[in-house]
């Protein structure tokens, strides 16, 4: 049987401790700074309940299950309470939600460019490698090596056990990259832009401070994650190609890409198009029937009839 719950501060003192060492303990193993972060967060949201005592588990459960929240919220409780449960050699039988499913939100171009347009010099080339696909964690993990001004490239490290890729920007995305690197020195290994956590509770700054302005309430639902979106469902609609988008977006797995050719109705499609960025590849197009379109960003396109 579980432990009382500990009165007053020094219930919380105790936790806290606990709670910091869980985070210790995944730090060592490893664990990406986010995660670790965002499994505090929720372990000491469960301590603040009265009803809660953290080392008795089904007291967890039922807190759990008694709030009014989403599955994908709940199913990130339980897997937060499973470290600490795990760390501290307790037991219990993990309960089980899964979240629903959703397509996600493409923004309008128009819209995009709009909250571009609206950030301030710092955080417009932010939101435009956000437009490349980049998550708000791959442009914080961008260091003053991974840009070459010249070819007008951004090296991008991996995230969430996604696949290192190289993104092309145009002329006029690169210049608001440079202009906001002439604003400082930076050595090679300095990191660039702002934490993640930042970039993401400043985004949500900019599209609320949009809306006061042009009492457009539609953008509030625009996350940032929603920029990839776009770039992913546009970058299909462009090539047609789904392994070049899976590999554009960084995916290990065509079945995180697969979701993006649902978005768009191709119908009345004749075509089959793929993408080659080398000689081999637009070899081996050409030897299967595949002609030469034209080039996007340094990427060609063929084409053939179904």
């Amino acid at each position: 049987m579980g432990s009382n719950p500990i009165p007053g501060s020094s219930r919380e003192s105790s936790y806290s401790s606990k709670i910091f060492n869980v985070a210790w303990h995944l730090k060592k193993q490893g664990y990406s700074e986010e995660t670790i972060r965002v499994t505090s967060k929720l372990l000491k949201g469960l301590a603040k309940s009265a009803s809660v005592d953290l080392d008795f588990p089904e007291s967890v459960k039922a807190c759990i299950a008694m709030k009014h929240c989403s599955n994908g919220y709940k199913e990130n409780l339980v897997s937060a309470y499973a470290r600490y449960v795990k760390f501290h050699g307790l037991f219990w039988v993990k309960p089980l939600y899964r979240r629903i499913e959703r397509h996600p939100n493409i923004p309008t171009s128009l819209q995009i460019e709009t909250l571009i347009n609206f950030a301030s010099r710092n955080y417009r080339p932010i939101l435009v490698l956000a437009k490349y696909g980049l998550r708000p964690i791959e442009i914080s993990m961008v260091r003053r090596k991974d840009i070459d001004l010249e070819r007008r490239l951004i090296h991008v490290r991996t995230a969430k056990k996604g696949k290192a890729r190289t993104v092309k920007l145009k002329p006029s995305d690169i210049n608001l990259v440079a202009i906001y690197l002439s604003m400082k020195q930076y050595k090679n290994e300095d990191l660039v832009f702002p934490h993640n956590r930042a970039i993401t509770d400043n985004y949500i700054k900019i599209k609320k401070h949009l809306v006061e302005k042009n009492r457009d309430p539609s953008y509030l639902a625009i996350r940032l994650y929603d920029f990839r979106h776009y770039f992913a469902t546009m970058l299909y609609h462009k090539t047609k190609d789904i392994l070049y988008v899976k590999e554009q977006l960084g995916h290990r797995r065509i079945e995180n890409t697969l979701i993006y050719t649902h978005l768009v109705d191709f119908e009345s499609d004749e075509w089959i198009c793929k993408v080659a960025g080398d000689i081999s590849t637009a070899t081996d197009l050409i030897e299967q029937g595949f002609e030469y379109v034209c080039e996007i960003e340094d990427a060609k396109l063929f084409r053939k009839r179904k």
